[in-house]
């Protein structure tokens, strides 16, 4: 996809480069009567991405050969990237969402300079974020590790920020 991206930025249009990845393959090969292009009775052969399938960070979600899908990424998997307002108590603090891979990755901000990474589970429309209790409610350093941790849940339906 290099190369067709080098040639966009040449003046091919991407409604050129689609042609030429799609109707002409098919135009050399005689088969245009089955390939070529979505349409009925034809052999359905297509991705489906996030975005321009000609920008280079767009990622393919699902990929169709011959009418079968090869699933890179569920599609009913929600679209957390985003900033958060995520409240503990009287606390609020700014939530930072980024898709990684199949992984979203997390970030606690505070002042808009400090980071901290916390892990994350997500589970249907809940993402679960670890803490460590403070102060005198903690557990002793000796207490089982799953007494160590309490669990803060975030609804996935928060508000966005900006």
């Amino acid at each position: 996809m290099a190369s067709v991206r080098k040639a966009i930025e040449h003046g091919l249009t991407e409604k050129e480069a689609l042609r030429a990845l799609t109707w002409a393959p098919a135009m050399m090969a005689k088969s245009t009567d089955v390939l070529g292009s979505l349409e009925t009775g034809k052999i359905a052969n297509f991705i489906i991405t996030n975005g321009n399938v000609f920008e280079e960070k767009t990622k393919i979600y699902h990929n169709w050969v011959n009418g079968k899908p090869f699933v890179f990424k569920d599609l009913d998997q929600p679209d957390l990237a985003g900033a958060y307002n995520f409240a503990v108590g009287d606390m609020v603090q700014k939530l930072e969402v980024t898709e990684s891979g199949d992984a979203f990755e997390m970030n606690i901000v505070v002042d808009d300079t400090v980071k901290t990474k916390v892990t994350n589970k997500i589970n249907g429309d809940r993402i679960t974020l670890p803490s460590s209790p403070r102060g005198r409610n903690r557990p002793p350093a000796s207490a089982a590790p799953s007494k160590q941790r309490k669990w803060a849940a975030l609804d996935k339906r928060a508000t966005a920020i900006g």
